[in-house]
């Protein structure tokens, strides 16, 4: 009894690996899927304008800072995905029949004639489709808040730039009369005492 146990705790472990392998290797396919995006996708953002009026918007590093974090959120989902659905133990008890059975023909056990990997693939596809398309319906949202707000930045700027050149006009004209005032009490002072002298002659 303690060898079939063992037995049996044993190939659990080798098909549950089996499993793990084709996930591992579905996940470096996913994570592929933005491998060959452009960043000339992003260069339209370049013609707009950073805060201080010269930076350039650096499309290089917004690529790669997309592709990165579309690949950790894919790969978070793919992982969710997975887990809660018990692909894993699923694969394996495939796997299991598939080995542990051979009088049984491949045909039979798997009418399609395709791998695990390939079959789930249909899956997966529909699964990251139903992604893209919520994807696609956050990108038009955010390019619709992005089109609303940008012109108010913009003119946002453009009054902070104006304050903060009537800044500067309205302290140069005040250390003008400041000067002003401070040459006329002079004279004011250089008069009084000029009379004051002749009063006492």
């Amino acid at each position: 009894m303690a060898e079939v146990a063992e037995d049996f705790t044993i190939k659990n472990l080798i098909y549950t690996n089996y499993a793990k392998e084709v996930k591992k290797e579905l996940m470096a396919d996913l994570a592929g899927v933005f491998d060959d995006l452009s960043s000339s996708v992003f260069s339209p953002l370049a013609d707009i304008s950073m805060r201080d009026g010269e930076s350039e918007l650096d499309v290089e590093s917004l690529a790669e800072e997309f592709k990165a974090t579309m690949k950790k959120k894919i790969a978070k989902n793919f992982e969710n995905m997975w887990e809660s659905s018990g692909i894993t133990h699923t694969l394996a008890a495939l796997e299991y029949l598939r080995r542990e059975t051979p009088e049984k023909s491949l045909q039979q056990w798997r009418p399609t004639g395709k791998s695990p990997k390939e079959q789930i693939r249909p899956y997966v596809i529909r699964d990251l489709q139903k992604k893209i398309v919520y994807l696609e319906k956050q990108h038009e949202y955010q390019s619709s808040l992005f089109n609303e707000y940008l012109p108010k930045l913009e003119n946002a700027f453009d009054e902070i730039n104006h304050l903060e050149a009537n800044r500067t006009v309205v302290l140069d004209f005040i250390d003008v009369h400041q000067q002003q005032l401070q040459d006329d009490e002079d004279k004011i002072k250089n008069e009084i005492s000029t009379v004051v002298n002749k009063v006492r002659e």
